[in-house]
């Protein structure tokens, strides 16, 4: 069985609708558009959306529905290529924080470190020193 061609897969429809040739169909977008960018929308796509051709011989062919479709697909709310997380002191509460610092030895902002959280400080970082070294 011979495979399938990937170009028509999916666009029985364009059998039915009135063909237009590539070549032409930068005209019938309703802004103006380069044929480079209707071949691009054909074999790539955006946002996972391809617009709808077949191949007919050694042509390949659209149909003013299937842009007319491409269009309504493509106008939907982007999703967000990325989530973002408020920084860290946001997420903690004020609790949270004076706990850290008393667990870890740190001097509250705005306060002068007493000696002990420096030598907290100190053997920590020894500790940290002979571990990853």
């Amino acid at each position: 069985m011979p495979a399938k061609n990937p170009s028509i897969v999916g666009t029985p429809a364009l059998a039915d609708e009135t063909l237009l040739p590539v070549a032409k169909a930068n005209e019938a977008f309703p802004v103006e558009v380069s044929q480079k960018w209707v071949e691009t929308m054909i074999h790539k796509g955006t946002r996972g959306i391809r617009l709808e051709s077949i191949l007919i011989g050694h042509r390949r062919y659209t149909s003013k529905e299937a842009i007319r479709r491409f269009i309504v697909a493509t106008q939907g709310t982007p999703k967000p290529k990325t989530t973002t997380h408020p920084p860290l002191q946001q997420r903690m509460s004020e609790e949270e924080r004076k706990k850290a610092r008393k667990r870890l030895g740190i001097a509250e902002p705005g306060s002068t470190p007493l000696p002990a959280e420096y030598a907290a400080v100190q053997k920590h970082m020894e500790e940290a020193s002979i571990r990853f070294a």
